[in-house]
């Protein structure tokens, strides 16, 4: 009988033999959600993590309790509606998103890029690190040539951290175009 892991994780996958580390793979345009991947072959296949997750437990707890006392419903509507702001904010900017428009499909995950230009995500990367200088914390995640920069929001997200997003975004554009 051979035993094999219930499912994979990137504990027990092989990084791609021409990628240096894991974050420039995710960040890659050229790479899809297909990608074969060689998975470990040795008892670290089972490795999903190595420890049981008890903080995580407890600061789940404690979530699921301020998610109930804020309400649902209401955190639903603000992650629409700063959705909306953010992308209205792109649109003025000359930015189209990736994400879904249809208020229905919406979440809390913006994602746009800045056209590929180049053939790769290198000024995706410029603007994610931008961003970073100025304590603003986005990700880059590219497949099929789709994503870029990902922006994250929720209940505790205001309309002043939306408009001061925007407004880097803005700089960064008109720094690209000096």
């Amino acid at each position: 009988m051979r035993l094999e892991p219930a499912y994979d994780t990137y504990f027990n996958a092989l990084l791609p033999k021409h990628y240096p580390d894991y974050d420039t793979y995710l960040e890659n345009p050229d790479r899809s959600p297909f990608d074969e991947m060689e998975m470990i072959n040795t008892a670290q296949k089972f490795e999903i993590n190595g420890y049981r997750n008890y903080l995580g437990a407890m600061g789940l707890t404690k979530a699921i309790e301020v998610l109930q006392e804020y309400g649902l419903k209401e955190i639903e509507e603000k992650i629409i509606s700063l959705n909306l702001k953010f992308t209205e904010g792109l649109r003025q900017l000359g930015i189209d998103t990736v994400s879904s428009k249809d208020r229905p499909h919406m979440s809390s995950t913006v994602s746009f890029n800045l056209g590929f230009k180049g053939g790769g995500s290198s000024e995706e990367k410029k603007l994610m690190d931008y961003l970073l200088e100025k304590n603003i914390i986005v990700s880059l995640r590219c497949a099929s040539w789709t994503g870029g920069i990902r922006v994250s929001m929720h209940y505790y997200t205001t309309e002043e951290d939306i408009d001061s997003i925007l407004f880097a975004i803005g700089n960064f554009l008109s720094l690209q175009q000096c």
